[in-house]
């Protein structure tokens, strides 16, 4: 079964990946998610986490349990693992284009 996380408008699919990608993370420490639109709040992990891009998709590694956090949300615990970044997508007659939290 594939471990899903929603929180707001995003959403972390569990990757089937053993190890930590052998790449230049983009960032380490503290990696925002998503930045809302009209709020200005954002969805963050904090902790032993990094981010990478993996064939042109963001995924993030996290090491130790971890907050995911907003300022709206309540924090979710992230278990350690490799998971794919998912932003929620809406469709308009004019386009279909990412959630603006």
């Amino acid at each position: 079964m594939t471990t899903m996380i929603r929180q707001g408008d995003v959403y972390l699919v569990r990757a089937d990946i053993a190890r930590k990608p052998r790449r230049k993370a983009v960032t380490t420490g503290k990696v925002v998610l998503a930045l809302g639109e009209v709020t200005g709040h954002s969805h963050t992990i904090t902790g032993d986490v990094a981010e990478f891009v993996v064939d042109g998709k963001r995924m993030i590694w996290v090491a130790a349990p971890a907050p995911l956090t907003h300022q709206e949300h309540g924090a979710i615990e992230i278990q350690p693992g490799a998971y794919w970044v998912v932003r929620q997508r809406e469709y308009t007659p004019e386009e279909i284009r990412n959630v603006k939290d």
